[in-house]
């Protein structure tokens, strides 16, 4: 240590000015690293803040279409239901009557055709709102009932007592019917975010 201060007295002011010249100089440095860290600090928060913007606009954005479909997929669903519940109405008062009674009055047979046919129109304009489970079950719904319109049309048109098989298919139409519904509201209310109760 006496070495390194007998040096210093002994060179004097140059080494001075070098003690100076680094004291000053690691200053300098520091400031400038201090400047250039605090500049890359605010050009990163600013592209933080413009990023954020970004993300929050497309945010809302998403929620606007999302919110639209939903709204869209709420009607169709409404709708759908409506119609089928007309349908199955129209098909339990076709079975009101005896198949006789069809001679003299095909008016309950043109309603349920009409409501058929409207349900049928309605769902394959709209079945791209629906998931691939769903419009399973509503095919298999429209299958099963073009199958009980074939049946109750084939016991009105032939003679002869047909009531048995009538009642029969009566019963059996009315509990499939239900059941089948029953599921589809299941799968409405999922589709809708309605909370179901387990079973």
């Amino acid at each position: 240590m006496d070495k390194i201060i007998e040096s210093l007295i002994s060179s004097g002011v140059p080494a001075i000015v070098i003690i100076a010249g680094l004291y000053f100089g690691k200053n300098l440095i520091e400031h400038f690293f201090n400047e250039t860290i605090e500049l890359k600090k605010k050009e990163l928060e600013q592209e933080n803040k413009n990023f954020q913007h970004q993300l929050d606009a497309k945010l809302q954005e998403f929620n606007v279409k999302f919110s639209s479909l939903h709204t869209e997929r709420a009607q169709v669903i409404k709708e759908l239901y409506q119609k089928m519940l007309k349908l199955q109405s129209s098909l339990h008062n076709i079975f009101k009557y005896e198949p006789t009674n069809f001679k003299n009055n095909n008016e309950p047979i043109v309603l349920y055709t009409n409501s058929f046919a409207d349900f049928k129109k309605y769902y394959l304009e709209n079945k791209i709102y629906f998931s691939e489970s769903t419009t399973n079950k509503i095919d298999s719904f429209t299958e099963n009932y073009s199958k009980i319109t074939l049946e109750f049309i084939e016991l009105i048109q032939n003679e002869g007592d047909k009531l048995n098989e009538w009642k029969i298919l009566s019963k059996n139409s009315s509990s499939y019917t239900s059941e089948i519904i029953n599921v589809l509201i299941i799968d409405f209310r999922n589709l809708l975010g309605v909370e179901t109760l387990k079973q």
